[in-house]
This record gives structure tokens, C-alpha cells and sequence, in this order.
């Protein structure tokens, strides 16, 4: 057995102790889906979850949506309290559509830009030697927990507004 599929099957032993250690605990769990880990791991790995928050968001039907793929995985058990500039979630949404999906708990007074700058790296989608009328449509959905409009009322809001 190589040192790679020793250590595979020494993580599968690890997740899977954990696993049922999970199924025996009790009390508050010291983290909710605003932490980025949880938020990302939920939607990860549960894809009914993820499909019924692309539906909602988007007031999608859920037989519209035929696939639904997580373009950029975590590597489930690392550091809960980890933090990086990615992206939490890109999605592949029935083959042709590309939405980003991102909590942002803090307002660092750097949404508008840094939402931006993941809206452009997704747009940037078109192959080589294809026509840019072959992009895919982009969504980005921030989950925010602080108000950044304040002059807008409601939760959903679409910049620009459809109906401005």
C-alpha cells in the first residue's frame, strides 16, 4: 500500500470515529451557519440544502434546476476557525450558469469591491478560441449580516434593480 492511500485510509478512520462521535454529542454546538467553515461544509455536502437557497435566492423552482455543482470544495475537517480571501461557494448551476455565493458576517467597509472582484473572476469564463457571446451568466449572492444599503428596505435586493 502506497504512503498516499495509507494516509487516505488513515483520514477515512478519522472521519469516520469522528462521524460517530457526532452522533453521540449533546449540548449548543459554539458555531452557526454564519461561521465560513459551517456555511461552506452545509452547502457542500448537503446538496438539497444548497439547491433550496439557489431557489429562493434566484425564485427558482427547484425542478428547474437539473444539476447543481460546487466548482471549489474544502477539504472537510480542516480548521473551523480558518479564514482566507476565496470565495466561500461557486456553483455550476444545470451546466450553463456560474453563481458565487458568499457570507460576509463583518462589515469591513469592502463589500461593494470585493463582491466585484469575485463577480469578474467568475465572468471570466469563455474558453479559449470561443466567442464572448459564450460567457456564462454570472450570479453572485452575498449573505450579509449587517445592513449595507440602508435606504433599501428588504432582504433581496438586485443591483441593478430590474425595475429602476
Amino acid at each position: 500500500m502506497s504512503q498516499k492511500e495509507k494516509a487516505n485510509t488513515w483520514e477515512a478512520v478519522k472521519l469516520s470515529e469522528a462521524a460517530e462521535a457526532l452522533k453521540k454529542a449533546t449540548g449548543v454546538i459554539p458555531y452557526t451557519f454564519l461561521n465560513d467553515y459551517m456555511f461552506r461544509v452545509i452547502l457542500q455536502k448537503h446538496k438539497n440544502v444548497l439547491r433550496s437557497v439557489v431557489c429562493a435566492c434566484l425564485q427558482l423552482k427547484t425542478e428547474e434546476v437539473q444539476d447543481i455543482v460546487v466548482q471549489n470544495p474544502i477539504e472537510l475537517g480542516e480548521a473551523i476557525d480558518d479564514k482566507t480571501f476565496i470565495l466561500d461557494i461557486n456553483v455550476l448551476l444545470n451546466n450553463n450558469t456560474i453563481i458565487n455565493l458568499e457570507m460576509q458576517v463583518l462589515d469591513l467597509k469592502d463589500w461593494p469591491e470585493r463582491s466585484l472582484s469575485y463577480l469578474a473572476r467568475s465572468y471570466d469564463n469563455v474558453a479559449k478560441g470561443e466567442e464572448y457571446m459564450n460567457v456564462k451568466p454570472v450570479y453572485h449572492i452575498g449573505f450579509l449580516n449587517y445592513t449595507l444599503f440602508p435606504q433599501i428596505s428588504g432582504i433581496l435586493c438586485k443591483i441593478p434593480d430590474d425595475e429602476s
